[in-house]
């Protein structure tokens, strides 16, 4: 086959590879915004309505002002929550300072950041040998940044592990903390971001595994081949 024959087929398998990856980045994304942002945003209008129904009332009782007043409270709680969804969806399209520190420091930093935000007690194991490519590195960050979120959001927990380890042309992730969990075979199909993860580690040719049940925390396990 000539040269350029053989380089217009390696581009052409290239432009195909990168457009398969786009489209799920796509469907990701929307699944986030969907699972997240939507249904924040959509709770708050709930309950701003509420609170806009009593005042719409000439002469309100002082029960009515104050369950208006609790209904615009709510409503602004979860527009905060919202903001705060929409900024963990800015920052997850373009992870910061990947490209040009690596993984490993972008961790730590993320990890800082979610020092700032949770009383629980954070204990790390970071020990990257072998130096993931951009593909890797930006889904394995993604996938903490989503269950450093659910953990934040959902777990109530007092302690947080998080092992992120590649060697021998393995990556492997490790995140625990014995919070409330949940049982995996009632949770809501597509809750907790789990579909983003999954799908995340398929598309990196791994595996993952989620063990849970109420009352027993939850530990997130993902392996990753680096060949």
């Amino acid at each position: 086959m000539p040269d350029s024959a053989k380089n217009h087929h390696s581009e052409s398998g290239t432009k195909g590879k990168n457009n398969d990856l786009y489209s799920q980045e796509r469907e990701l994304l929307a699944f986030e915004i969907h699972d997240g942002l939507l249904q924040e945003l959509t709770a708050a209008l709930m309950f701003v309505h509420s609170a806009a129904d009593l005042l719409e009332e000439k002469e309100l009782t002082s029960e009515q002002k104050q369950s208006a007043h609790r209904s615009l409270e709510t409503g602004i709680s979860l527009i905060q929550n919202g903001m705060d969804e929409a900024r963990q969806l800015m920052r997850g399209l373009q992870p910061p300072g990947l490209k040009e520190f690596g993984l490993k420091d972008s961790v730590h930093t993320l990890l800082g950041e979610f020092r700032g935000r949770i009383s629980a007690q954070i204990k790390t194991n970071i020990d990257l040998q072998i130096e993931p490519s951009m593909l890797v590195s930006a889904n394995v960050y993604r996938i903490i940044q989503e269950s450093l979120h659910n953990i934040r959001k959902h777990s109530s927990c007092t302690q947080v592990e998080v092992a992120l380890t590649s060697k021998s042309h393995k990556l492997s992730l490790r995140i625990q903390d014995n919070g409330q969990g949940f049982d995996p075979e009632k949770t809501r199909k597509g809750a907790l971001g789990l579909i983003g993860i999954r799908r995340r580690t398929d598309l990196l040719r791994g595996s993952v595994q989620i063990d849970s049940a109420p009352t027993k925390g939850t530990t997130l396990s993902v392996t990753v081949p680096l060949d």
